[in-house]
């Protein structure tokens, strides 16, 4: 068949032994490729919705220069008949990277592949972006989905106390109840979802339980993601703050999130059917929320978080870079720090004197770049430790007399701002690098501790404590 880039091309790729259906529709030159995966009760034929090209993803992809391949999940359509062998989520992954790669092995795939899911199909989609092979992907985006069910229509979801026959009626007045938006969000044909309904594999069930791996998920999840939320959402908690707090919280390699939020739906004018003033992302059926995307505008590129990273960053880069220049050009200059260094017991006093200039200007200068945040953190809370243990503790906790208080705060400082991250506006953020939570100050406190324990260990021989003098009276009572 000649594939075009205004026909939907439905097919069958064979991967470990099982037929994978798909319906697919490819650029001549794509831009890049998304990978569809789409929600509980329906198939690939979500992503083609029927009698509105213009509300198809597969038509609309390939007119913006996109090859968009629906997939039907592992467990659906063709598959079905296997779908008990695929009750691990491990092995539905495998195949879910395994059918694509087949497909494109001799296609183009321009800057590469996204995965886009709605509804069940964002579990599956989380799991392949948390994969090994996600640093692969360009992107995620998920839809439809939350970690939350909605309080109120979907309650009995959480409960299980709900009579079966009960519950699906329920489930499907919270599913297609959005009738009260206006332009409509569900075309007449596909309203009830009778047009793109397909049977469940029996795993579809347990795979709801993912939500509540979500957190230890996301976290492994290194490739941007747009989460889309829907205002007529009924099945999952949307609320933009609950829901943005939820994602950021879930995902400490990455603090940096980005609120967008959708304009009111304009009337059709001229040249614009209704499709078109309501439908954007090209997505149509497979309830649940979140089903439609217009065009965003952004509302803001920093939270709290980030603000607070940068403050911390350019207030402690300032604090090491004056304490590293008054190191080398003040008062004494190298031949009195060095004189400082050797009264503290380290040896080669002028090498210590030019190793803390180095050290405090250079953790100063990554610090208000933010770039290799956590090891600038980690020269921070060293030069600190050498400091406090060697010419502070002696003289108990207030800096007034000259006691550990000041090197304390700031190393404490430090290690804090190893676990809240650079933020985003960094280089470590821009270069993918920001490591933050558990592993950030892992790492601060790691080398802080490698450092200072391999300096003391090469260069801290302090001198024993002189003999007392004897005095004349001692010295008669020996005479005598």
């Amino acid at each position: 068949m000649t594939e075009s880039h205004d026909e939907v091309v439905p097919g069958v790729v064979h991967v470990d032994g099982i037929a994978l259906s798909y319906r697919a529709s490819w650029a001549r030159h794509p831009r890049a490729v998304v990978l569809a995966l789409h929600g509980g009760g329906t198939d690939s034929a979500c992503f083609d919705c029927p009698g509105h090209p213009r509300l198809s993803l597969l038509r609309t992809g390939p007119a913006l220069g996109f090859t968009a391949v629906a997939l039907d999940r592992p467990g659906y359509g063709a598959s079905l008949r296997h779908a008990p062998r695929l009750a691990e989520p491990a092995r539905r992954v495998g195949l879910a990277y395994a059918a694509p790669d087949d497909l494109l092995a001799s296609r183009p795939t321009g800057a590469g592949v996204c995965v886009m899911a709605h509804s069940a199909g964002s579990e599956p989609a989380v799991r392949m972006a948390a994969d090994e092979r996600g640093g692969t992907l360009l992107g995620l985006e998920i839809a439809g989905t939350g970690r939350h069910h909605h309080p109120r229509p979907v309650a009995f979801l959480e409960r299980g106390d709900e009579h079966l026959r009960r519950a699906r009626d329920r489930l499907r007045a919270a599913l297609w109840g959005a009738g009260h938006l206006h332009p409509p969000v569900y075309p007449p044909e596909v309203l009830g979802g009778a047009s793109i309904a397909a049977a469940s594999p029996a795993y579809e069930s347990a795979a709801r339980g993912g939500r509540y791996e979500f957190p230890e998920l996301a976290a492994r999840v290194r490739i941007p993601v747009h989460f889309t939320l829907g205002d007529h959402e009924e099945v999952w908690s949307s609320g933009p703050a609950a829901a943005l707090a939820d994602i950021v919280a879930a995902r400490p390699g990455r603090r940096t999130a980005r609120r967008r939020t959708q304009p009111e739906p304009r009337p059709p004018g001229p040249g614009l059917s209704p499709e078109g003033a309501v439908v954007r992302r090209g997505v149509c059926g497979d309830p649940g929320g979140g089903a439609h995307s217009a065009p965003t505008t952004r509302e803001s590129g920093m939270n709290h978080a980030d603000a607070v990273a940068l403050l911390l960053r350019l207030v402690l880069g300032v604090v090491m870079i004056a304490h590293g220049l008054n190191h080398w050009r003040g008062g004494g200059r190298i031949a009195g720090t060095a004189r400082w260094f050797t009264g503290l017991g380290l040896t080669h006093g002028t090498l210590q004197a030019w190793l803390s200039v180095v050290t405090e200007t250079g953790a100063g200068v990554l610090l208000l770049a933010g770039l290799l945040t956590p090891l600038a953190c980690a020269a921070v809370i060293s030069v600190m430790l050498v400091a406090g243990l060697l010419a502070h503790r002696p003289n108990g906790f207030f800096v007034f007399k000259e006691g550990y208080e000041y090197v304390l705060t700031l190393a404490v400082v430090a290690l804090s701002l190893a676990a809240l991250g650079p933020g985003s506006a960094s280089l470590d953020d821009a270069a993918g690098l920001d490591r933050d939570g558990w592993t950030g100050a892992g790492i601060a406190l790691a080398a802080a501790a490698l450092g200072t324990a391999g300096l003391l260990a090469a260069f801290w021989r302090p001198r024993p404590a002189p003999k007392p003098v004897p005095g004349p009276e001692h010295l008669g009572q020996e005479a005598g």
